[in-house]
């Protein structure tokens, strides 16, 4: 793999996830000197899920079970690969759709070709084509809890859902959803993270401190893959984006 760059990890957080009935909440609290990473401000965001949340009870999905596809964005013909896990249908791959404030990892086309483009999160929340969108953070949360486990508000085992062959000792790609490290812009135009972090823009609200928030998905020390919600990047920050079907 391209750039596998292990640079001092964009962020250090802790996080909870308390469930409840027709409440969910996300809350955490980083205290990062990175350039890219969220201030020691608290950084918390509830959210209520109501009917369509309850996919975060449900049983966990089967590999077997899942369906795979293809879709052409029609403003450029470039092809995605798709795959349906449970009632939801993503891009198995980043978005590698141009747009004003995107770039590919270190300023190399073939970085975009590999990893997708980095978006910041005003790009991201428009980049999607025409029936498809942003991800909201209990979309993803619903995605980690079918297919992977989770403890201390910390998913785990994430390796499932990333792309074998990546750094990931135990990556194994179940699902066909194929994550890959592909690191991130910071706001101060800096690469960082390539091979082992990646973060993926949420559609969902923002922080106490007015940032909006984002998936970050790294290492743990034993080589699995782990999430943590609720990152907030400084600035105008550069992520990955991956779009689910509306």
């Amino acid at each position: 793999m391209k750039n596998e760059n292990r640079a001092t990890p964009l962020f250090t957080a802790t996080a909870f996830v308390a469930i409840s009935a027709a409440l969910f909440f996300l809350s955490g609290c980083s205290a990062d000197t990175s350039v890219a990473g969220a201030s020691e401000e608290e950084s918390a965001v509830s959210y209520e899920v109501v009917n369509q949340g309850t996919a975060l009870a449900k049983s966990k999905v089967s590999p077997e079970s899942v369906e795979h596809g293809e879709f052409t964005d029609p403003r450029d013909g470039q092809k995605y690969r798709t795959v349906k896990i449970g009632n939801n249908t993503w891009f198995a791959q980043n978005l590698n759709f141009e747009t004003a404030n995107s770039w590919c990892y270190n300023d190399e086309e073939a970085n975009c070709e590999e990893y997708g483009r980095l978006y910041t999160h005003a790009d991201a929340a428009n980049a999607c084509p025409e029936g498809w969108d942003l991800p909201s953070t209990i979309e993803y949360v619903g995605l980690y809890m079918n297919t992977t486990t989770s403890f201390n508000g910390q998913i785990s085992n994430v390796a499932m859902l990333v792309a074998s062959g990546t750094v990931d000792a135990k990556a194994k790609d179940e699902f066909g959803f194929s994550l890959l490290f592909a690191g991130a812009r910071t706001g101060d135009g800096k690469f960082e993270s390539a091979g082992s972090e990646t973060f993926l823009w949420t559609s969902t609200g923002k922080d106490t401190a007015g940032r909006y928030v984002a998936q970050k998905i790294g290492f743990w020390s034993d080589r699995r893959s782990l999430v943590e919600h609720n990152w907030a990047p400084k600035g105008n920050a550069a992520l990955s984006v991956r779009c689910i079907k509306r």
